[in-house]
């Protein structure tokens, strides 16, 4: 999903960017911009986006994002890659498929970004790391 910004004189136009941001994010950016100090218990997922915004190298490590869709379903994107923890869309699209529930779907967003093949067959490593990174953030109850 595209995220558009207009800052006159802090976003230059027409600059793009790669790295995978979130909604959450925006939260850290604000307060970074207002120079508010967030408590450590606070925004625990949320990563300030002004270095990027501002043309500065955005060097955070960031901790794979988390999708959930309203009927449960857990998708993870990582880098290059989402993988769908169920056997459905778990939105509009069909089947909706029930959350948790295989097989799953890993789609590899450099060769396929319109997500139609489903590769985990072909990468059980990177299905593997995908698990632990949502088995992770879901236990500790933060990404980071």
């Amino acid at each position: 999903m595209p995220f558009l910004v207009r800052w006159p004189g802090m976003v230059e136009p027409g600059s793009l960017g790669e790295p995978t941001i979130g909604l959450t994010d925006l939260m850290a950016t604000m307060a970074e911009i207002t120079g508010y100090a967030l408590p450590d218990d606070a925004t625990e997922d949320s990563f300030s986006l002004l270095p990027l915004l501002t043309g500065g190298d955005w060097t955070t490590t960031r901790a794979p994002v988390i999708h959930h869709s309203s009927r449960g379903m857990f998708a993870v994107l990582d880098g290059d890659w989402k993988m769908v923890f169920g056997n459905g869309s778990g939105g509009r699209e069909q089947p909706a498929g029930e959350p948790f529930q295989g097989p799953y779907f890993l789609f590899d967003l450099v060769d396929d970004p319109e997500e139609t093949k489903n590769v985990i067959d072909q990468n059980p490593d990177v299905a593997a790391r995908m698990t632990e990174a949502l088995e992770t953030i879901r236990a500790g109850g933060r990404s980071r």
